[in-house]
């Protein structure tokens, strides 16, 4: 797992709102199930003050091998600390590649 220190890098949208951040964190973790999984994900350095967003999603195998169907992934709930990853894929999945930005 990853971590990036960043002093007030200002990320300028489409509206007027501006945001501080300072932490990137980013990470792999193994997928080892066919079946319906949850998986709780700790962040390497516990953002101080907010999290601002988390996304994941799963690194295949190069293949579609399914052994039912699938659906169903998401990020159930986080805090500054972790998330819970929910995983319905019933595929040949390596891993799950993460992503969050925080201060």
């Amino acid at each position: 797992m990853h971590k990036i220190n960043l002093s007030s890098i200002n990320l300028h949208f489409f509206t007027s709102d501006i945001y501080f951040f300072n932490s990137l964190q980013w990470g792999y973790f193994n997928q080892n199930s066919f079946s319906d999984k949850t998986y709780t994900v700790s962040f390497p350095i516990v953002f101080t003050n907010t999290l601002y967003i988390v996304t994941a999603i799963d690194k295949g195998k190069g293949d579609s091998s399914y052994s039912g169907g699938n659906g169903g992934n998401c990020i159930q709930s986080y805090t500054t600390t972790n998330f819970t990853y929910f995983s319905g894929f019933d595929a040949n999945r390596e891993g799950v590649l993460w992503f969050a930005i925080g201060k």
